[in-house]
């Protein structure tokens, strides 16, 4: 780790912006975010994301200790950063933030453990950014850049599936858009691709049928893999 960030990490313990006191563990979670995205080394640094990430995880860890964190109060946080006009700097500490928390439940989940976030056509940007520990997760009817998962430093396999999730990239101040149906599979020579395809396969739905027959053709070999449905 960065000694500079990891400096900043213990300034940022217990910091609490000023008249705010910390009532319920929803509140408790946007006092961290804050600190995160206000947080001038990490700030610096988001240019490199993946490398200050682990200390933005250690940080939500160590300050969750005390706290029962379940899936609720994780689709509150959610819910309640939809729609954000951050800066991208500030934008891409907030995704990564979600990310550590979305690590945190699946480990303390029962596994295989699948993980729905419905947008209701809401806007995320780069949510769950470089997250890399979580079993399934499952986007839908989320608008913005939301496919920047990263899984280098597990071993295990991550399957990612989005429906109906309008995929938003700026690129030179012009914004790009396009309709995202399909799934992606994150180390899938692990030992544990098998459990997920088929947690997956027992989901009775037609959209989780599509994938699970596609999950079947999925190349083992390769590092990653994914497959979009055409319309």
């Amino acid at each position: 780790m960065i000694q500079q960030t990891n400096l900043a990490l213990k300034k940022l313990q217990g910091i609490k912006p000023k008249g705010v006191k910390t009532k319920s563990i929803s509140e408790h979670i946007n006092c961290l975010c804050i600190s995160v995205m206000n947080n001038f080394e990490f700030l610096e640094k988001t240019d490199k994301i993946y490398e200050i990430y682990p200390d933005i995880l250690e940080f939500a860890k160590t300050n969750l200790l005390n706290y029962n964190f379940s899936e609720e109060d994780f689709k509150d946080f959610l819910n309640g950063h939809l729609n954000h006009k951050l800066e991208d700097s500030k934008s891409k500490l907030l995704g990564a933030f979600s990310g550590s928390l979305l690590e945190i439940l699946n480990e303390t989940a029962d596994h295989p453990y699948l993980f729905n976030f419905d947008g209701n056509n809401h806007e995320f940007q780069n949510l769950f950014y470089c997250t890399g520990n979580y079993d399934i997760l499952f986007m839908e009817n989320v608008k913005g850049n939301i496919s920047r998962f990263k899984a280098d430093h597990y071993d295990d396999s991550k399957i990612w599936i989005v429906k109906n999730c309008e995929s938003i990239v700026t690129n030179s101040g012009e914004k790009y858009r396009s309709i995202m149906n399909g799934f992606g599979v994150l180390n899938p020579s692990a030992d544990n691709y098998p459990t997920l395809a088929n947690h997956i396969k027992s989901i009775n739905l037609d959209f989780f049928r599509k994938i699970s027959k596609k999950l079947g053709e999925v190349d083992r070999s390769k590092h990653r893999y994914q497959h979009f449905f055409q319309k």
